[in-house]
């Protein structure tokens, strides 16, 4: 079964060892603040509890109308002002990757693995005059090679027709129509390349994407090195608090040495599956 777009993201945080943590603060109202930012980033909303304690009660305000909480910074604002005293407790887990970091490195990956491959259909042509055969061709890339396909006992030959025999005439984005300047019968094999679609939803898989399930490991493996190479290496020399969060500090070396693991593990899997970034893949 093809992996969905949500089940690859859930393989590249495994691979960055990127689990849902759980955390707590503790704040105290001063009859005058609204809005505390927890001290972690990339919280899950879901997640979160919140609780008002005064005059020894404990109340559970989970949910309520009471405050509101943004994702983006990890800030609570209530709708109105704690009173002196009171405490807040928050529980929560968060990850050290947003969503949408895993997301963005998982596209990219699909963009720098596999830009194009290659796709053969074969036309069943039996009715002699018929000149014009619908083509799938999601990419609008012109046809590599157009062939005459023979079948025999124990063997399969391929004629290559010459380019001026044939031409291409684009209609919707989805097709287009193989146009033969003379009459053509048996099997046709046409061979065109096709670019990579991007994912459009969660459950979109790499069957739609039109990427053979083989590649999954090469694009998990390539979106894990890509975000510690080009998005955690940065971030450390200007938000320590995201390396840390509370978990111990990230040094740049530890940082390097998994980078370098995982891009020796892609490089192996590139070469088992003879795949090579900004090349086709041959299906």
């Amino acid at each position: 079964m093809s992996l969905t777009r949500d089940e690859l993201a859930a393989r590249v945080r495994r691979m960055l060892s990127d689990y849902a943590m759980p955390a707590s603060a503790t704040e105290t109202g001063d009859a005058v603040t609204t809005t505390w930012i927890l001290p972690d980033r990339y919280i899950d909303p879901l997640s979160l509890k919140v609780y008002m304690t005064a005059g020894g009660m404990v109340n559970d305000v989970t949910g309520s109308t009471l405050y509101s909480f943004e994702p983006d910074n990890s800030a609570i604002a209530f709708t109105s002002r704690p009173d002196l005293d009171v405490v807040l407790d928050f529980t929560y887990t968060y990850t050290h990757w947003a969503e949408e970091d895993i997301l963005w490195a998982l596209q990219d990956a699909v963009y720098d693995l596999a830009p194009t491959f290659y796709v053969t259909t074969v036309l069943p042509i039996t009715a002699t005059g018929a000149r014009r055969y619908v083509i799938t061709d999601p990419s609008g890339e012109p046809p590599i090679y157009v062939r005459r396909v023979s079948v025999a006992e124990d063997s399969v030959t391929y004629e290559r027709l010459s380019q001026a025999s044939w031409r291409v005439e684009r209609g919707e984005l989805d097709e287009a129509t193989l146009v033969f300047f003379e009459d053509v019968t048996g099997l046709i094999a046409v061979e065109y390349t096709m670019r990579a679609q991007p994912f459009a939803a969660a459950g979109d898989t790499l069957a739609d994407l039109g990427l053979p399930q083989r590649c999954a490991r090469s694009l998990v493996l390539y979106a894990a090195w890509t975000l510690i190479e080009q998005r955690m290496i940065p971030r450390m020399r200007s938000d320590t608090a995201v390396v840390s969060q509370g978990e111990g500090a990230v040094t740049p070396y530890m940082l390097l040495q998994h980078s370098a693991r995982i891009k020796a593990l892609l490089d192996l899997e590139l070469q088992r599956q003879h795949m090579r970034p900004q090349t086709a893949i041959g299906i």
